[in-house]
């Protein structure tokens, strides 16, 4: 029998000796009190924003838009003032005067790469996702979830919208901004400040992209559900238009409205942001275009939305129209254009979450076998793990990398592969400048680098065209019937040609004598466009006259001139000497001596070309 039985048994109750397991957690604490402790939602929440962060390093810089924008910012900071026309395109632009959705993007872009250089744009790509997934977290935490399910939700937002978040553009300075429209919403019905930040955020979105109406309908929704369920719940139209909730939501929404007018162009920006979709070019533009079920968007929004069903059916009484039409809203967007994939994953976290996590405590069981004194050493260990996250993702990183190492990767390294970096280096050393075909990927970065001495035909600004010219972009990339004189059209003296995804031009413009190869390396050929004379005419057009391979052959003509022409001109293997002096045509079955013009101005041109 042990000594606490036997003081039992006679009546004296036994002394508890005091143990550190005892002792409360403020007394027997195993660090100094300077050292912070973190809870295992704020070390979720790190661990995520720093995924983001080296997410977003690891992505190359693209080789579209994103030189485009910068150049524009260029040019604003430069000359001072807006541009009222297309000023690096060979046409004019469809809207006169211009209206520059991104000015205020563009600008800050190049003042940041001024500053940071190329790394820094690396840099801006981590930055904006952390403010992204920092903006969702904190939305979704102001529904009541906790802070490792909001941290999951952001997670899960970037993952949803990844196709559309590898480019770095001004889209992602407007979605890191649209989470805050929604916590401004929540904020408004119990504090009045976002009356007075939520309008300034508009105003500010309103300069840098083009989306802003999409937040100002957000709001219109939130007031009208709010109307909504005041008439469900009094059925006095009185009392709902007297609603504190109700009014504080439509006057946020005139506010924002009236914001949105602070810019350089005024009521024209929001005509120009609306009517913006509706050229008719951008239905050729695959990020413009309805989403693919078989692509990585549309597995994310298929998985999405039964997630989001499920999580509403099962949270149904919790459930509010807002949700409904929200969801419903974006998503039939995102299904019309996949370009609208952000602003759904957004959408779709702080909506479904909420619904999930309730889902999720509901049918949870209850664990009270946790030691407080388990507890406090866990938050603290999990600082120092929070710690060693940060310093590694700083490590990891190719941008903070080369700042700490001092030595920069260099454009071939943090570009993308299809940036045509080696073209570019030859047009600086060729000093070639003016009107020039090239690929519409290529035309900004081609700007960009040439100091906007290269004047593209098409680049990633397509709204800017007019659908003729979109159509003779498209029928000269696949040099269709009279490309050359559409080339001519446009005073285009340069083509530069991606030799495998534009074949057929490339093949068509190694067989026409106005076209000279100045350079060329395994992904580009750039041809010079000679002017047209009348006996180049006279031989295109002889070229052209067949779509069957002509072969001329060559007697008592020298070898080198023959073989030139056979390479270079008619595209024919082989050259067979004939007895008789001249050149003869072969056409198929039928064979006969070509005219005596044909010989002459064949004969020149071949001597000229070698």
């Amino acid at each position: 029998m042990s000594i606490g039985e036997k003081a039992t048994k006679v009546g004296v109750q036994p002394v508890r000796v005091r143990r550190d397991a005892d002792v409360a957690p403020a007394e027997c604490a195993t660090t100094a009190d300077w050292f912070p402790a973190t809870t295992r939602g704020q070390l979720i929440a790190v661990v995520v924003l720093c995924s983001l962060f080296l997410l977003g390093t690891l992505f190359p810089l693209g080789h579209t838009d994103l030189w485009g924008h910068l150049a524009y910012g260029r040019l604003i900071a430069e000359s001072g003032s807006l541009p009222t026309d297309d000023p690096f395109g060979v046409t004019e632009s469809i809207y006169r005067p211009l209206v520059d959705l991104w000015w205020l993007s563009q600008v800050a872009g190049y003042a940041w790469y001024e500053v940071c250089g190329l790394e820094g744009l690396s840099f801006m790509h981590g930055l904006l996702l952390v403010a992204l997934g920092a903006g969702v977290m904190c939305a979704v935490r102001r529904r009541g979830v906790p802070l490792g399910a909001a941290a999951a939700a952001a997670a899960a937002t970037v993952l949803i919208a990844l196709p559309a978040l590898g480019t770095l553009r001004p889209q992602l300075l407007a979605a890191a901004m649209f989470p805050w429209v929604l916590v401004g919403a929540d904020l408004v019905r119990r504090r009045r400040h976002p009356l007075v930040w939520l309008p300034v955020l508009f105003a500010v979105w309103a300069n840098l992209h083009g989306s802003f109406p999409l937040g100002v309908v957000v709001l219109a929704v939130m007031a009208a559900d709010a109307a909504i369920e005041g008439w469900r719940m009094t059925q006095n139209v009185t009392l709902v238009l007297n609603d504190r909730t109700v009014r504080r939501l439509t006057l946020l929404c005139a506010l924002s409205v009236g914001a949105t007018l602070l810019n350089p162009f005024g009521w024209k920006l929001a005509v120009a942001a609306v009517e913006f979709s509706r050229n008719p070019v951008l239905a050729d533009i695959s990020e413009w275009q309805p989403l693919r079920a078989a692509s990585l968007g549309g597995l994310a929004l298929a998985v999405s939305l039964a997630v989001a069903a499920v999580a509403l059916t099962l949270d149904w009484r919790r459930l509010r129209i807002r949700d409904v039409a929200l969801l419903a809203m974006t998503a039939a967007a995102t299904i019309a254009s996949q370009r609208m994939l952000v602003w759904w994953a957004v959408l779709w976290a702080w909506v479904t979450i909420p619904h999930l996590a309730h889902v999720v405590a509901a049918r949870r069981k209850p664990n009270n076998r946790y030691d407080q004194r388990d507890r406090l050493q866990a938050t603290q260990r999990r600082t120092a793990l929070a710690i060693v996250v940060v310093l590694m993702t700083l490590i990891w990183s190719p941008p903070t990398y080369s700042l700490l190492s001092g030595t920069s990767r260099g454009l071939g390294r943090i570009a993308s592969p299809q940036t045509p970096v080696h073209l570019a280096v030859a047009l600086n050393e060729l000093q070639i400048a003016g009107p020039m075909f090239t690929p519409m990927d290529w035309g900004d970065f081609l700007v960009w680098e040439s100091d906007a001495r290269v004047r593209p035909l098409v680049y990633s600004h397509v709204h800017l065209l007019s659908p003729q010219v979109w159509s003779d972009y498209l029928d000269i990339a696949a040099a269709r019937p009279d490309w050359l004189a559409r080339v001519d059209h446009y005073g285009l003296n340069y083509l530069a040609v991606r030799r495998n995804a534009q074949f057929e031009l490339y093949v068509a413009a190694v067989h026409e004598p106005r076209c000279q190869i100045v350079y060329q390396d395994q992904d580009c050929v750039l041809f010079e466009v000679l002017p047209p004379t009348a006996d180049s005419q006279y031989l295109s057009t002889l070229l052209r006259g067949t779509s069957r391979k002509r072969v001329f052959t060559f007697h008592n003509a020298d070898a080198a001139v023959a073989d030139s022409l056979a390479k270079h001109v008619c595209g024919a293997d082989t050259t067979r000497p004939e007895k008789s002096g001249g050149v003869k045509c072969i056409r198929g079955n039928k064979c006969g001596p070509a005219p005596a013009r044909d010989i002459a101005v064949v004969t020149g041109l071949v001597r000229n070309l070698l």
